[in-house]
């Protein structure tokens, strides 16, 4: 186990305040920092288990992308930008399925700009 880079979490209905008896967990030599979010196998998770941490880094994902593809359809075929659409882009919301695809366009209405790129 890496102690530095090792996080631990209290998790905690939304509707509850948060109490923080502790301020850090001891595991054997190592004193572990209570964070509100972790990055977990790629997937951003908060002490309320919501998504919207995961959206926000999600979406500014999204957006970088979108921008970059956009400079480079100035250079660069259709087939091959929908090449590195499908290699980069899709790759990011593969799974969106999984956390609220109505959520995410919630969060940020623009969303729908840069979902519009592949056609």
């Amino acid at each position: 186990m890496n102690g530095e880079e090792t996080n631990a979490m209290m998790f905690r209905t939304p509707h509850r305040p948060t109490i923080r008896a502790v301020e850090y967990l001891r595991v054997r030599i190592f004193q572990l920092s209570l964070q509100e979010s972790s990055k977990f196998l790629g997937i951003y998770v908060d002490d309320k288990l919501n998504w919207k941490k995961h959206f926000s880094e999600l979406y500014n994902q999204l957006s970088s992308i979108c921008y970059s593809l956009g400079v480079l359809s100035k250079y660069l075929n259709e087939k091959t930008i929908k090449i590195i659409y499908n290699t980069v882009f899709e790759a990011k919301i593969s799974n969106i399925y999984l956390w609220g695809y109505l959520k995410l366009r919630q969060s940020h209405p623009t969303t729908k700009k840069e979902l519009y790129v592949q056609h």
